[in-house]
């Protein structure tokens, strides 16, 4: 293994790394072994840096994905939540190129991608799952495990700009198993009882949000 190409510098933001690990015969399977990678100290604010580690596997099935160390962002403007919002959005917008913004505007079903590393290359600022678009298993804790996995690969990004997920919640939170069966917004609408209308929302809204899902 060694510690290959990414946005931080070698031997400024970082001291490289290269070494071997041999599991001995028999090892059970998902055994893992430790590589430290130490830092620097920052000297001034900056975006988030990533330092990849290259993996050559003989023997055994590689992992679909090499790992990454993040060197968070540090320091800049629009981290800071005692200024002003429109202050810190100034700065954000201010220092994101014209892909990382397209990036940010574009929203992918997830199914769409290739890996979930295509959230960090494209920059992607919203996943949705449409109709069917579930985990497996289909249960409230794998959805919450998987939106915390698709949050994560946010960090890999300049920014660490938080991924906006979404579901088509259209009768309740219908795609999770177990999850309450409301009527087509439409026959809610036809009803003619705003209450209603408004329980189902809020119900709704509460199983959406408990398996990590802040859209609808």
């Amino acid at each position: 293994y060694a510690t290959e190409g990414g946005s931080a510098e070698p031997g400024k933001d970082y001291t490289p790394v290269t070494g071997s690990h041999t599991f001995p015969a028999g090892t059970a399977s998902g055994t893992t072994h430790k590589v430290t990678v130490r830092t620097t100290k920052a000297s001034k604010p900056a975006g988030a840096k990533t330092i990849p580690l290259e993996l050559t596997v003989t023997g055994a099935t590689a992992p679909e994905e090499n790992p990454q160390v993040v060197i968070d962002a540090h320091g800049l403007p629009y981290q800071n939540a005692e200024l002003p919002v429109k202050q810190r959005v100034a700065d954000l917008l201010g220092r994101m190129s014209p892909a990382e913004k397209a990036g940010q505007m574009t929203q992918a079903e997830r199914n769409a991608l290739r890996a979930p590393g295509d959230i960090a290359a494209y920059g992607l600022g919203s996943l949705l799952s449409g109709g069917g678009s579930a985990p497996t298993p289909n249960t409230a804790a794998a959805w919450a495990r998987m939106t915390d996995a698709y949050q994560l690969r946010t960090r890999a990004t300049r920014f660490q700009i938080p991924l906006i997920y979404g579901v088509d919640a259209v009768h309740g939170h219908n795609n999770v198993v177990g999850a309450t069966i409301m009527p087509h917004n439409i026959g809610i609408g036809a009803g003619r009882d705003p209450r209603s209308a408004e329980r189902t929302g809020a119900i709704t809204a509460k199983e959406v949000r408990a398996t990590g899902v802040p859209w609808d």
